[in-house]
């Protein structure tokens, strides 16, 4: 089992992480393709109709709780 610290490292990556919060939206498009795209195959995979994506504190938490 890796580390929930571990799990979402990449999430840290400088090319993922350093667009500001207010950035214009024609400039965060490449991220909202990411974003769609993995709400498309979580819920693919997951068979859920939706997914919300938690802030990273609530995720480790559940992480932890499911033991994944």
């Amino acid at each position: 089992m890796l580390g929930c610290a571990l799990c979402i490292q990449p999430c840290s990556f400088s090319a993922l992480a350093d667009i500001h919060p207010f950035a214009p939206e024609d400039q965060a498009t490449g991220y909202v393709e990411i974003v769609k795209e993995l709400e498309r195959d979580l819920c693919e995979i997951t068979g859920y109709d939706h997914v919300s994506f938690q802030p990273n504190r609530h995720a480790i938490a559940q992480c932890n709780k499911l033991d994944i």
